[in-house]
């Protein structure tokens, strides 16, 4: 959501197992005291972030004016996730680009124990 809407990821540690809820590569591990999940506003224009819960789905949104990305049209920013692997040691390996106009950058690369 944050890479989407032109936010800055400073800094991020996934799981170390794959999570059902979210998709490897996408997920962020939040643990007081150990790991966070950090994003910085680039705009001069403050951003909004509404988390709520809905029955048991937990929604969230990030909400900002005409002048930032977050006025997103059709053709928009895109996630593109890799996954390499099961390796033989049981770890999958997922790599996550973002593609934008023309280009595409690799955000993050993270190291999955598969627990099956």
């Amino acid at each position: 959501m944050a890479l989407l809407s032109g936010l800055d990821v400073i800094e991020r540690t996934p799981h170390t197992n794959t999570v059902a809820s979210v998709a490897p590569g996408l997920d962020a591990t939040v643990w007081y005291g150990r790991a966070d999940l950090k994003i910085k506003n680039p705009y001069n224009q403050a951003v909004a972030i509404d988390c709520h819960q809905d029955g048991e789905q937990l929604v969230m949104s990030i909400k900002g004016d005409t002048v930032t990305k977050l006025a997103v049209n059709n053709k928009g920013p895109e996630l593109r996730r890799r996954q390499i692997g099961p390796a033989g040691d049981k770890t999958l390996i997922v790599e996550v680009y973002l593609k934008e106009n023309a280009g595409e950058h690799m955000v993050s690369r993270d190291r999955y124990r598969l627990t099956r």
